[in-house]
């Protein structure tokens, strides 16, 4: 204590000299201080005197005071050391300090000096230092006798305890005198005095041990004061102060309750006094919000939700009648983040209070709140986005439905608009808490009306865009290797965003729903009626439909690939299974193609994957509720239709979501056999459950499990059913058999006895067309098994072809050619089934013919369209010969049950036209055997039996009539034109019906039909008669002059068919020079000039030849060659009869012309039949034309530049006659014509004829031959 009483002295007199003299320079204490020289901070004690001696000016006192704090930042721990030497010196340098505080007006000195000491105590923190200075703060009030002395004191307790927190509960504890001398400052008028008390409160209240002890003090001296001080503070020093207080206050429960308590009833202005408040807290609030000075409205709202996070429902009320929220939603359009962020949390809090909403304040304020979020997306400030995203979820989350948020479409629009911008933000969070935002959005009490569906379909395709941006999630790499945890956090918001677009998009979808029941929402209300708006609930559902189809699953597909989310997945199989409700116009296409690409298998992969009914109860569901939907609609669709629609649904509906093992299980399941009652029921329903699914998916080719393990576990099943006597429903049956049908196909196949169960099964359904399916393999099982095939084939048969669309499949009756070439046009894929089994079983075609005998017309249709089909593709003899010798025992039975009241058989007709089809089919020179014979004989028989107006009877039987004629070989075709000869009655008939063509009753197309084959088997038989000189018992007489009229004149409604016929008639009489023995003309009283050419004369001779010339023209393929061949015919007989008649027919102009219009065309034109022989048979009657000639030299031309090897063989024979004709023509041609000639005939002998082709065709019901008409 010596040594620092020493110090002291020195100290002194130094201080002494320094006041003495004024010019010492003070950079040496700067130089001290930099150097670190410990002795620099002797002149303490100087120090301490200068600033007590109130002779020393302020100016030297601020100086030396600048230069201790610089001392004091620079070498603080000098100066501690110092003063912990000697608590005495320590005593009076804060004592001395602390009186200057008391003393010094200016301003600028007392911010030093407060500064510099609560630095050095704040460096000190010594117990006895704060008791001194908390004395002798204590001792300075008191003394004081003008608060206003004051104010510098409590300036510095408020920062000292603000550098030192702890001191707060020091104070509180020691010097509660201190704090009671502060209330009574709370009474001075002087308001930056009572600024300081409060900020010193402030600091005070801050620490909660503090503010515990001084509890009793607020209740009792500081609360009514305080709030009174509050709500009368004017300067804005004060009202910072007072906000700072409360807020520090509102920390704590009990405070909140105390002075909202006392808010809630305050004083009358003429009871209470002007220190006490007299309106409460939320009304002073809202006084401090309309200030206009953002500090203080951020004050406000901070102290607002302060009181709020305590308890939203209890304290919200009274901000809320306050209409605190119409202010705090005004400033939202602010640009000061902070404030932004106050009046974000505030309304965040009142949004839990249900009277924010009834007294509508969410509607006022919605536009303030969608306008800042708006611009506030437009910032970086990350935290201030989401809060108030969070903030318009809360709001549209929690309004009434009964009160609608947007009555003004605009800011509907406005609210679209920002979601999508905040939606498409990079930031995931941001992102994320936006599509929460339009998850609350999408509901259908937030529409405006009318609907703006245009907005909805933004907002949703955004959304999934955005989903479908993301990047996928890295591969789950190997155990033991070390994970990525930014890679974690990132892959886990990536999934977050994708759960919650996916709710965004189920939420729009249930909205779509939700407006079917509101005619409001279903059409856009101000739409022209001229006009068809896009603003349609319709048309927004096709968009959720399709955007669902070519983004959402897409994308969901692709993540899940990678990462499994329970949310996401739950949230995409309920969207699947309200698609299906909200578009039912579309259900059926959206079933099919899920079912197309596996979702059945996807949806039963997680539920065995997971095991959700343990783990993810909720994804169970979701995925039980898709797969119940689906299936029903694809059992309605192809499985079952209608009719036990009600059966399964109820089945899949209690089970489905009880399926939860692996597939393996679900195999051992249904090998089960149930030992009691009660597992009798549960274990036989869940089996039925998985032998539905497994039929639908396998109908939609979803092989859930493979087709080996799948056929033994259904025959398990059988088997068992069959053990226990177990009768199966209809619906179940059929699942059955097509899953044993599509095993089969695999190469597995059924035991005897597993067969003759079936059918045991199979007896008790009483009505078959309750498990019939119509499938091609189910068809075919009934016919890989003679005792399925014989019990059920017929009737199975009739219900699959009963099903079967063969509109589009050409008949003989449609006016197409029936052959194999024009099979390739006929839409035919759907039955090949059918011709396959067809064509591996004879058996099947006995049961297909017995239902065109027995079956429906319509049903006897279908079989004869499908079996010529066969037919056209199948040639086989022995399939030829079954069918021939069943069509021979239903002729017989029908023969024999013919009565005088005529045939009665309704399927006559088919049977005949399925007769001629066969043999239409058959090959050429085939020899006839007992069976033809017989067949022949009947259809001759059943022939005389008809009258001429039984068209659909003597039309097939005709044409089989003309097919035995041209397709058997000489010797068969010679017996069976006698026997057709000695037929005197179908001799007569045919007669009948050669006389009915003249008649104009004949014009229709049946009719017609008739009568072309009638001439065809006239001018056949005449043939075979005059060839082979058959017995003739009965002949045929034809109106020769009436018979060329037609030809020459063409009669008005005569079809090409029946021309052909009849000159294919007129052709051979003219080759048998008129003298056949079977056909008799008539002929009209000639010239004796014209008996040269009888029984034509010159005239009918020409108009035939013109007549025939024209019909070259028409391009009619029959008709041309039918009529080149009568031209050779004709020429031939005029030949024989008259030569110059041939002459002057082969020189007419007429024949130029006629070749020239064939000729124009391309350049290859002349390659046809009809024009090569009509240049031949003018060449051959030395036509004399110069013209002619010249368009045959051409023809000469054209033809050496051309590819002879490609040409088919009948043309090549007829240029080779042409070519001969034109070699032999004298001087006519030249030497380099002739040579090419030469060349042309050695390239057509190069041509070899092919195998024998089709002769036989159908044209129009009726079969004619190429051989008899171009012959």
């Amino acid at each position: 204590m010596r040594r620092c009483g020493t110090v002291w002295g020195i100290a002194g007199l130094w201080g002494g000299a320094l006041m003495a003299e004024w010019g010492l320079d003070f950079r040496l204490v700067s130089a001290c201080e930099e150097a670190g020289d410990g002795d620099g901070v002797t002149w303490l004690p100087g120090l301490i005197e200068m600033m007590a001696d109130g002779t020393v000016s302020i100016i030297r006192k601020k100086h030396v005071l600048s230069s201790f704090q610089t001392m004091l930042q620079n070498n603080a721990s000098s100066i501690i050391e110092l003063l912990t030497s000697d608590d005495r010196v320590c005593t009076q340098f804060i004592g001395t300090f602390l009186g200057m505080l008391q003393n010094v007006e200016d301003s600028a000195v007392l911010d030093l000096v407060t500064e510099s000491l609560v630095q050095l105590i704040t460096e000190l923190r010594l117990k006895q230092v704060l008791h001194c200075v908390l004395d002798g703060c204590q001792k300075g009030l008191c003394e004081v006798s003008n608060m206003t002395l004051s104010l510098p004191l409590l300036s510095f307790m408020g920062k000292l305890v603000d550098a030192i927190p702890d001191l707060a509960d020091f104070i509180a504890a020691t010097h509660y005198e201190l704090v009671e001398y502060l209330s009574q400052g709370m009474l001075y008028p002087n308001e930056f005095v009572k600024a300081a008390i409060c900020y010193l409160y402030g600091q005070l209240y801050s620490l909660p041990s503090a503010a515990e002890k001084l509890t009793n003090h607020f209740t009792d001296k500081l609360c009514d004061l305080f709030l009174g001080t509050l709500e009368n503070a004017q300067t804005k020093e004060l009202q910072i102060n007072c906000m700072g207080l409360l807020k520090q206050l509102l920390k704590y429960d009990h405070f909140v309750l105390m002075i909202m308590n006392e808010s809630e009833c305050p004083g009358d202005s003429e009871s209470t006094s002007t220190l006490e408040a007299q309106n409460p807290l939320p009304i002073v609030l809202k006084k401090v919000l309309l200030s206009g000075e953002e500090l203080l409205q951020i004050a406000s709202t901070q102290c607002i939700a302060a009181i709020l996070v305590h308890s939203p429902t209890k304290y919200a009320p009274a901000f809320i009648y306050a209409d605190i929220p119409e202010f705090l939603f005004e400033n939202l359009l602010s640009t000061n983040e902070v404030l932004i962020w106050s009046l974000y949390s505030c309304l965040l809090l009142m949004t839990e209070e249900r009277i924010f909403f009834s007294k509508c304040y969410s509607v006022y304020g919605i536009e303030s709140v969608v306008r800042s979020l708006k611009n506030i997306l437009q910032t970086n400030n990350i935290e201030l986005q989401k809060q108030g995203l969070l903030l318009l979820t809360e709001i549209l989350s929690r309004q009434p439905v009964q009160i609608n948020l947007f009555t003004n479409p605009g800011i509907f629009r406005l609210t679209t608009d920002v979601l999508q911008e905040a939606v498409n933000c990079p930031v995931l969070e941001v992102a994320i808490k936006a599509n929460r935002s339009a998850s609350a959005f999408l509901r259908k009490d937030h529409l405006s009306i009318p609907v703006q569906y245009g907005e909805l379909q933004n907002l949703v395709s955004k959304i999934l865009h955005r989903c479908a941006d993301l990047p996928l999630p890295m591969v789950k790499k190997k155990l033991g290797q070390p994970t990525n945890r930014d890679q974690t956090r990132i892959n886990t918001q990536h999934g977050r965003l994708l759960t919650t677009g996916l709710q965004s998009f189920h939420n729009a979808c249930r909205l779509a729903f939700d407006c079917q029941s509101d005619p409001l929402t279903q059409e856009n209300a101000f739409t022209a009626p001229t006009s068809q708006s896009e603003e349609t609930l319709d048309t927004f559902s096709c968009f959720l439909l399709k955007i669902c189809d070519q983004l959402c699953i897409p994308t969901v597909l692709k993540y899940y690939e990678r990462a499994f989310i329970s949310e996401s997945m739950e949230t995409f199989f309920r969207i699947l299974s309200d698609l299906f409700v909200i578009a039912p116009t579309m259900k059926e296409a959206f079933s099919e193609k899920l079912a197309s690409v596996s979702f059945i298998r996807l949806a039963f992969k997680m539920k065995t994957t997971y095991h959700f009914e343990q783990r993810y109860p909720n994804l169970n569901q979701a995925c039980s509720d898709f797969l119940y939907n689906l299936c029903c609609i694809l059992w309605t669709l192809k499985a079952g239709g209608h009719s036990s629609l009600n059966e399964v649904a109820d089945l899949l509906q209690r089970h489905i979501i009880h399926l939860n093992g692996t597939i393996s299980e679900y195999l051992h399941i249904l090998l089960e056999s149930p030992d009691c009652c009660t597992t009798n029921k549960s274990l036989r329903s869940q089996q039925y459950t998985l032998i539905i699914i497994f039929f639908i998916s396998y109908i939609w080719e979803d092989r859930l499990v493979p087709e080996t393990d799948l056929f033994w576990a259904v025959l398990g099943f059988l088997n068992s059913m069959q053990s226990l006597g177990d009768i199966p429903s209809p619906y179940v049956m059929k699942a059955v058999i097509y899953l044993l049908a599509v095993c089969q196909e695999k190469g597995q196949a059924m035991s005897e006895a597993s067969v003759n169960g079936i059918c045991r099964m199979l007896e008790r359904v009483g009505n078959l067309q309750l498990m019939y399916f119509h499938h091609p393999l189910f068809f075919k099982f009934f016919f890989c098994y003679p005792q399925l095939m014989e019990m059920l084939g017929q009737r199975i048969a009739e219900l699959y072809i009963s099903m079967q669309d063969c509109s589009q499949i050409s008949e003989l009756n449609n006016h197409q050619v029936c052959s194999s070439t024009n099979n390739k046009a006929c839409n035919v894929c759907s039955l090949l089934p059918l011709i396959k089994i067809l064509g591996s079983n004879p058996e099947a075609l006995i049961i297909f013919m017995d239902i065109i005998v027995s079956g429906s017309e319509e049903l006897a249709n279908k079989v004869l369209i499908i079996l010529t089909v066969f037919l056209n593709g199948n040639d086989s003899g022995h399939i030829s010969a079954v069918l021939c010798s069943r069509i021979l025992q239903v002729l017989q039975k029908i023969l024999i049950e013919y009565t005088s009241a005529g045939l009665k058989e309704k399927n006559l007709p088919l049977i005949l036209r399925l007769l001629y089809l066969v043999k239409l089919k058959s090959h050429s020179d085939r020899t006839m055997d007992s069976t033809d014979f017989k067949l022949l004989h009947h259809v001759s028989s059943l022939s005389k039996k008809c009258n001429v107006n039984n068209t659909n009877i003597l039309q097939p039987c005709f044409n089989f009539i003309y097919c035995i004629l041209h397709q058997s070989s000489t010797s068969c075709t010679i017996r069976g034109a006698a026997m057709l000869l000695s037929n005197c009655s179908l001799i007569e008939l045919m007669e009948q019906l050669l006389a009915l063509t003249w008649a104009s009753s004949s014009s229709s197309e049946s009719c017609q039909a008739l009568c072309c084959s009638s001439w065809l088997i006239a001018s056949s038989l005449v043939y075979f008669q005059h060839c082979y000189n058959l017995e003739v018992h009965r002949t045929l007489h034809v109106d020769l002059d009436t018979l060329l009229q037609l030809i020459s004149f063409r009669s008005k409604g005569k079809s090409p068919l029946l021309l052909v016929s009849i000159i294919q008639l007129l052709k051979t009489l003219l080759k048998q020079i008129f003298s056949s023995a079977l056909l008799r003309t008539k002929l009209s009283t000639q010239p004796v000039e014209e008996s040269s050419i009888q029984p034509l004369n010159t005239e009918s001779a020409l108009y035939l030849f013109s007549a025939l010339q024209n019909f070259l023209i028409q391009k009619h393929l029959l008709l041309v060659q039918a009529s080149i061949g009568c031209l050779e015919s004709l020429l031939d007989f005029l030949f024989i009869k008259n030569k110059d008649v041939v002459f002057h027919m082969a020189s007419q102009p007429s024949n130029h012309f006629v070749l020239l219009t064939c000729l124009n065309g391309a350049q290859s034109v002349f390659l046809q039949r009809g024009i090569l022989r009509f240049m031949s048979m003018l060449l051959k009657y030395g036509c004399t034309d110069t013209h002619t000639l010249s368009e045959m030299k051409q023809v000469l031309e054209n033809a050496a530049k051309i590819q002879i090897p490609d040409i088919p063989f009948p043309v090549a024979v007829e240029l080779k006659n042409f070519l001969l004709q034109l070699q032999e023509t004298n001087g006519a041609i030249g030497d380099a014509q002739r040579e090419t000639i030469n060349e042309l005939l050695e390239k057509v002998d190069c041509i070899q004829e092919p195998p024998v082709t089709e002769d036989l065709l159908c044209v129009s019901g009726i079969v004619v031959s190429l051989s008899h008409v171009t012959g």
